[in-house]
């Protein structure tokens, strides 16, 4: 298959990413779980192939250093790639993004952070494991600024992912001294309101925004760190002064992916009362009694752990288990998410 096919097969499945990898077969990322998108092994001269068409003009350049970061349109739709060599041959890892920059109001979202574009001046931070979405929510919210207000928006990111019409984005190119903090320091002097940080990766980048954000800018940006209370940890890690923090920083965000339950494969059960009274009440809440009386619909279950529980009230639990599945409660043998 050519780059395209793989692409637009992708995209008809619902993949996030894919990955060409020398020896094995192409693959995708459905959903959080890693799938064949068919075709034959690859070899090493057609891992190269692709490499090289995904490269295009940047192919020498990537041979000399050995990787590459890079974001363009391929079959109209938008990619993030990185190219690198592992064991003597090319692999390649393809993001594919959405085909618009969606609202604010479509990533489920709480309510606070639309909040957030309404922020005249200080430093917003949109945290999370890597593949969560921290770009995506960074781009909502500079589109919703872009709609809904009249401001100069400067955005800093490596490589440039979204389009955002009527904002000035940079390329940052490390290998050529292209970085966060050398761009960070003259974008100041481009009269900006709004400043977008891809990415908060060392002290001097994270100072320079917090002293932006301290004197009348906007500053947008992301950092990878598990949760919201970990990231002033980790700034101060990177050894961003306290005062700043507390003076600069107005919002952070922690988000993370879940699998939502696939309409083709859920199944109705009927979970025993020793599930229901042992095991629901310890992984949901606590002040909760589950008896028999108090189950009045089926629970329906995919494959992985994740249970939707029905009460009595009407009220909607969903049950997330982390360590071990309750007994009973997932199903070995459902079959794979339809598209």
């Amino acid at each position: 298959m050519t780059i395209t096919q793989l692409i637009e097969k992708a995209r008809e499945g619902r993949a996030s990413d894919i990955h060409l990898v020398c020896g094995l077969t192409p693959r995708c990322r459905v959903d959080g779980s890693i799938r064949e998108l068919g075709g034959e092994r690859l070899t090493p001269e057609q891992s190269l192939d692709y490499v090289r068409e995904l490269a295009g003009e940047q192919y020498d350049a990537m041979v000399e250093v050995g990787e590459a970061d890079l974001a363009k349109t391929i079959a109209g739709v938008r990619c993030r790639l990185n190219l690198f060599r592992q064991q003597g041959s090319w692999s390649a890892a393809i993001r594919l993004l959405n085909e618009h920059v969606p609202e604010l109001s479509e990533l489920g979202l709480p309510k606070v952070v639309r909040e957030f574009p309404g922020y005249s001046q200080g430093l917003v931070l949109i945290t999370g494991e890597t593949g969560s979405g921290k770009s995506t929510t960074l781009a909502a919210v500079l589109n919703e600024i872009n709609q809904t207000q009249s401001k100069h928006i400067l955005t800093l990111e490596d490589p440039v992912e979204y389009h955002i019409d009527g904002a000035c984005q940079v390329q940052i190119n490390e290998k050529t001294g292209l970085t966060f903090a050398s761009v960070l320091r003259s974008v100041l002097r481009q009269d900006p309101d709004i400043i977008a940080v891809g990415e908060i990766r060392d002290g001097e980048t994270a100072e320079i925004a917090m002293r932006a954000a301290m004197t009348g800018h906007l500053v947008l940006s992301t950092v990878h760190t598990n949760n919201a209370v970990s990231s002033i940890d980790r700034l101060l890690d990177i050894g961003v002064e306290p005062y700043l923090i507390a003076g600069a920083v107005k919002g952070i965000v922690s988000q993370r992916l879940l699998r939502k339950v696939c309409p083709h494969c859920k199944k109705p059960y009927a979970p025993s009362a020793e599930v229901t009274t042992k095991e629901c009440g310890a992984y949901v809440m606590k002040d909760l009694d589950f008896d028999d009386d108090s189950i009045t619909e089926s629970v329906y279950v995919i494959a992985g752990g994740t249970q939707t529980i029905t009460v009595s009230d009407g009220q909607y639990l969903e049950l997330f288990a982390t360590t071990a599945t309750p007994a009973g409660a997932a199903t070995p043998d459902a079959p794979e998410p339809q598209n």
